[in-house]
């Protein structure tokens, strides 16, 4: 039988020894740092206003609740974060340190940035559109699924839009889906708003032509828009957190719409630059970060540097607040980090 031998043995063991010095070492590094660091930043400045904070906290209440006492939510806890911690970013100039926002669509906070940020996007929009209309389409409320609802409703638009008299006005533009609730009957009522540039289709031939679609339904209104197209556009776009603000049961809903696609876009688009601001790539949470460094990714040892030597307040007040459950590393946005460092 081979032996190692006793060389060889205490080699590896001193290895081991080493690794682990290393690491309790860095661990106790980061600690001393943060234990001398002061708290600089209010976190809570993140969030635009007082009444995004109000209704932010009522919602995180609504879930709680509804989960039952001492029950984890991680919706709760995505939007109790939402803006209260501080994420990396790559850009074109470097390393970025920026408040870390959940995206929930249960949350008012993200909603409100759905709507500034749409709000640019329908400006350029505009700008293309020679005869925008205003289409409303909607389905026979009933006691289904939402989910299915909505699928039903999706799937009748699609339909309608293979028909002779949709594609004879080859509209381009966008729909939105709305979604309400009736508390009287407790039933849903999903519907579609379509904002497009068209020449005028008669409400009464549309309105038999979405009979058939729907296979039911013949409720339809169509209208030119006018005044403020990106403020109109970009209303029925951040309104998705105002289905939780109505729904009955809040986790229900959240697991109903999970995955589902509320905005998209419809015939020849036109290219038109969509993006407003500098291409931000996510990299990771600040405390996410610090809690993933060890000696198989040696890199994360640099950000911990880097972080703790330029951004201590964001690192400090991250820490203390929860990270959100949605926030991942992502491979595609490692930069040069000893090229950032020797800029910063």
């Amino acid at each position: 039988m081979h032996r190692e031998s006793g060389h060889s043995v205490y080699y590896k063991i001193a290895l081991r020894e080493r690794d682990a010095a290393r690491k309790t070492a860095r661990a106790n590094r980061i600690s001393n740092y943060l234990d001398r660091i002061e708290t600089t930043v209010d976190p809570t400045q993140s969030v635009p206003s007082a009444p995004l904070r109000s209704q932010a906290h009522a919602m995180i209440e609504k879930f709680r609740t509804a989960s039952g006492p001492g029950q984890p939510c991680r919706t709760a806890d995505n939007i109790e974060s939402c803006g209260q911690t501080f994420a990396l970013y790559q850009s074109p100039d470097g390393l970025k340190v920026l408040p870390f926002y959940c995206k929930s669509r249960a949350c008012p906070v993200c909603a409100d940035k759905r709507n500034q940020k749409w709000y640019h996007r329908s400006a350029a929009i505009m700008k293309k559109m020679t005869s925008c209309k205003h289409i409303v389409l909607t389905i026979r409320s009933s006691n289904e699924p939402l989910r299915d609802q909505i699928s039903h409703l999706v799937k009748s638009f699609r339909r309608l839009r293979q028909s002779k008299l949709w594609t004879s006005h080859t509209p381009w533009g966008y729909w939105m889906i709305e979604i309400t609730f009736n508390h009287e009957r407790q039933q849903w009522h999903p519907h579609l708003h379509v904002i497009c540039n068209s020449s005028w289709i008669p409400q009464a031939d549309l309105s038999a032509q979405w009979l058939i679609a729907s296979a039911g339904s013949w409720m339809v209104s169509i209208r030119s828009v006018a005044g403020n197209l990106p403020a109109y556009l970009a209303k029925y776009v951040a309104k998705t957190s105002t289905i939780f603000q109505a729904a009955p049961d809040v986790l229900d809903a959240d697991q109903q719409l999970k995955g589902l696609r509320f905005v998209n876009k419809i015939g020849s688009f036109p290219k038109i630059p969509l993006e407003v601001g500098e291409e931000l790539h996510f990299v990771g949470t600040l405390r996410n970060i610090v809690n993933a460094i060890g000696p198989r990714k040696p890199w994360w040892d640099f950000l911990a540097d880097w972080l703790i030597e330029f951004h201590p307040a964001e690192l400090r007040a991250s820490l203390k607040t929860r990270g959100p459950h949605a926030a991942r590393y992502s491979p595609t946005s490692l930069v040069d980090f000893s090229e950032s460092k020797s800029q910063a």
